[in-house]
C-alpha cells in the first residue's frame, strides 16, 4: 500500500514538473510534457523493477539472509553494524505489526525488560563457489569498465 502512493507520488512530481513540449489537447493545458510522461515512465519502471528484485531477493532467501548478506556487502564501511540492527528492527517492527503510540517511543529504557526475544544472525561461512561467483563479477565489472 504504501509502494503505490510512494508510485502515484513519484509519478506526479515527473508528470508535472519536469520541462519540455506540452502534450497536445487538454493534457498540455494540464501542464504534462512529453519529457515528463518519457522521465515518469522511466522512474516508474526503475522503482517497480528495483521492488520486484527486492521482493523475489527477500523471498528466495528470507530475512536473516538478507540481512547478512547486507552485512557482509558493507563490510568496508564504519556503521554497518548499526545499519543493520536498524534495518532489523524496522523489518521486525514491519512483520509484526505492533502499533505504538508517539509517546510509547518517548518512554525510558526499562533494564528489567525480558530480553528473551533478541534476535541473531547465522554468519555462514564462504565456500570457494561464493568466492569464485565474487571474483567473476569484480573481473566482469573491470572488463566492462576497461573496455568502454
Amino acid at each position: 500500500m504504501r509502494a503505490r502512493w510512494l508510485l502515484l507520488s513519484l509519478a506526479l512530481l515527473f508528470l508535472f514538473v519536469t520541462p519540455g513540449e506540452y502534450l497536445p489537447g487538454v493534457w498540455g493545458q494540464l501542464g504534462l510534457t512529453y519529457d515528463g510522461l518519457l522521465h515518469a515512465s522511466e522512474q516508474i519502471g526503475r522503482f517497480v523493477a528495483m521492488l520486484a528484485s527486492l521482493a523475489l531477493l527477500h523471498e528466495s532467501v528470507g530475512t536473516s539472509g538478507l540481512l547478512v548478506g547486507l552485512y557482509v556487502l558493507l563490510a568496508p564501511f564504519p556503521g554497518r553494524e548499526m545499519t543493520v540492527v536498524r534495518l532489523l528492527l524496522v523489518l521486525e517492527f514491519v512483520e509484526h505489526g505492533r502499533e505504538l503510540k508517539w509517546r510509547d517511543w518517548l518512554a525510558p529504557y526499562d533494564e528489567n525488560a525480558d530480553l528473551s526475544s533478541c534476535m541473531r544472525l547465522p554468519m555462514p561461512r564462504l565456500n570457494w563457489w561464493d568466492i569464485f561467483i565474487v571474483a567473476g563479477l569484480i573481473v566482469a565489472i573491470l572488463m566492462a569498465v576497461i573496455l568502454v
